[in-house]
């Protein structure tokens, strides 16, 4: 995969990550069939990813993965308690961020360990996501992620 400092993200405040090709397969692998993006495969061609992300106004990313800058998804640990306490503080600069660069599409991802998130917290995602055609919002399992973020 070849590094090109024209995607979006590459000024953001953070750690690049190098990607090796079998890096790469598994990202594409993770995002279309853990969290279920449609995107076709030309998107796929540009991938970037930092960790460690700070942002003016964002709690801080473990990581953010561009995918062809149409695609940009937000990965952080939370206990779902925080979530549900800090949602638009956690959510509302990535979206902002998304708007402003022109991305088609934010997927929040939140790693939880084996559980369940509250009702509440799950009825706070529909919401947004009900209002947000372009947020998308992940309880996934730390076992699902790809090796690379893990």
């Amino acid at each position: 995969m070849e590094k090109d400092l024209s995607l979006k993200t590459y000024n953001l405040p953070g750690v690049s990550v190098d990607l090796g090709m079998s890096d790469s397969h598994e990202i594409k692998a993770f995002v279309k069939n853990i969290l279920g993006c449609r995107c076709p495969d030309d998107v796929f061609k540009k991938i970037l990813v930092r960790r460690q992300v700070l942002m003016n106004g964002a709690i801080p990313a473990d990581f953010i993965i561009n995918v062809g800058d149409r695609l940009l998804v937000t990965i952080r640990r939370h206990h779902p308690q925080e979530v549900l306490l800090n949602f638009d503080k956690i959510i509302d600069p990535w979206r902002s961020y998304r708007d402003q660069n022109g991305f088609n599409r934010l997927r929040y991802v939140i790693p939880v360990s084996p559980g369940k998130p509250t009702l509440q917290l799950i009825n706070k995602i529909e919401r947004l996501q009900n209002s947000d055609g372009r947020v998308n919002i992940h309880l996934i399992d730390d076992a699902k992620l790809p090796g690379i973020i893990s």
